[in-house]
Formats: structure tokens, sequence, C-alpha cells
């Protein structure tokens, strides 16, 4: 169990100004938004490759971020056409789908230099099969049984995730969290 914390575990926060407000004494703040985007002299990210090779069968939950460049359009057509431009790849929907968090968090960071000491990317389903073993799940985090397959790894983790993660359920609405988000 985590000691000492700002917050309740359960929070939810509206963007990163918020989070990092409550939680910048912390050490380590592990998001699920890429940090460091590609762009037109380095078009490649190694830790998303790294995470596709060891994630095997659940690779496709690693999807390719945007370019710096991608950030800034003013349309999806736009940032997908300037992402081929850049980077030679278009943007995948799942991209599009979080692009304003992934804008938020990149210029947040660029702005607030004492932030990446301690704000970093994490990919979940690297943290799945780092705690299984270096062996990746098969059953998608939707499901009920790739659900239920995570709980009990975070469990073993922390024997109070599951009230955690009920408290969550209890206190947010799907719209605002999703269940297999939190």
């Amino acid at each position: 169990r985590l000691a000492g914390l700002a917050g309740p575990l359960d929070s939810v926060f509206p963007d990163i100004k918020s989070l990092w407000g409550a939680w910048q004494d912390a050490s380590l703040i592990l998001i699920d938004v890429p940090i460091g985007l590609p762009d037109a002299h380095k078009w490649k990210r190694q830790c998303d490759s790294l995470a596709r090779h060891y994630l095997g069968v659940r690779r496709s939950s690693v999807f390719s971020p945007p370019c710096w460049e991608a950030l800034a359009a003013a349309t999806r057509e736009d940032a997908k056409r300037l992402n081929h431009d850049n980077i030679g790849v278009s943007l995948s929907e799942q991209t599009l789908g979080i692009m304003p968090k992934i804008r938020q968090v990149n210029y947040f960071l660029r702005d607030h230099p004492s932030a990446r000491c301690s704000v970093r990317e994490v990919h979940p389903e690297v943290c799945f099969w780092a705690s299984n073993g270096g062996v990746p799940l098969v059953t998608g985090k939707k499901k009920l049984e790739g659900y239920v397959e995570r709980l009990q790894l975070l469990n073993q983790v922390d024997p109070s995730t599951s009230e955690i993660v009920e408290s969550a359920l209890g206190r947010w609405t799907r719209s605002q969290v999703a269940r297999d988000d939190i």
C-alpha cells in the first residue's frame, strides 16, 4: 500500500495541470499518454517497438503516437496529412481519439520543465506483461475475463486494489472513466 499520499488513489483529474497540482510532490507520476513524440528528424520511438515486441499477441494495444507537427492540426484530416508528410504514416482512430490528451500532456511538459523529472509515460499492457512473468495477457481488457485477469495481477502488487477499483466505480460514471481504464 502506498503511504503518505496527497490525495485519494481513486481520483480523476480533468487535465494534466490538475493532476500536477495535486501530485507534484510525488517522486513519480505514471500516465498512459505518449510523451516525447516523433518528428521529421526522428520518426520512430524505440519504446513503442520494444513494447510491441514484448507484448506479442497484445502488440495491437500499442498504437503509434502523432508527430509534433500533427499536434497543431486544426482537423483530423490535417493531422493525418501532417503525420504522413513528416514521418511517413497516417494516424489511427485510437491516436486521433486521444490527440487532445497527447497535445495537453506534451505541451504541459514542454512548458513545465520541473514536471519532466517525475511525469513518465507508462503502457499498462507492458506493466501487466511484466507482472505476469514476461508473458503477454491473451484476453483484452474490455472482456470480463481480461478485466478479472488484470485485477488479479494488480491485487498481487497491492491487496487493496479491488477496494480502490470498487470505490472508483462507485464515485465516477462510466462516461467519466471506463471500468477497464481504472
